[in-house]
């Protein structure tokens, strides 16, 4: 009698095992196409972003030049009569001053950006490891 208690358990506990075990190992696929898919949105989505400020970077880039040479030739004009060169390095120093600014705040920006990755990929790990 316990032993055909026994075979019965075991006909019936194996094979619901063995579909947790498919039913686990199908999710983690899933999981991870999931994953993978979303990755690859943000990566298209970052793309075309880069392209654009590219793009726009180029074209502010020829503006702010054209407007740098204007204020040192206003600069030198009668108005304020500096010497040219005097103008043209009043210019260059307050670029570099604006430049500067910009890249700390980007690098600021960036680095925030990181520790927000690593927060998503890490909460993801504990995910996998928890299955």
């Amino acid at each position: 009698m316990i032993e055909s208690l026994r075979e019965e358990l075991e006909s019936t506990v194996t094979p619901l095992l063995k579909e947790v075990l498919d039913d686990a190992r199908k999710l983690m696929r899933q999981e991870a196409q999931l994953i993978k898919t979303e990755a690859r949105a943000e990566g298209d989505k970052t793309r075309r972003a880069l392209m654009l400020i590219s793009a726009g970077g180029a074209v502010a880039h020829a503006a702010i030049l054209l407007l740098a040479f204007m204020l040192a030739h206003l600069l030198a004009g009668p108005w304020f009569a500096m010497p040219l060169w005097a103008a043209y390095g009043t210019v260059a120093l307050f670029s570099v001053t604006l430049g500067s600014l910009f890249a700390y705040r980007g690098l600021r920006n960036l680095k925030e950006a990181k520790e927000d990755s690593e927060r998503t990929f890490q909460a993801l790990r504990e995910g996998f490891d928890w299955m």
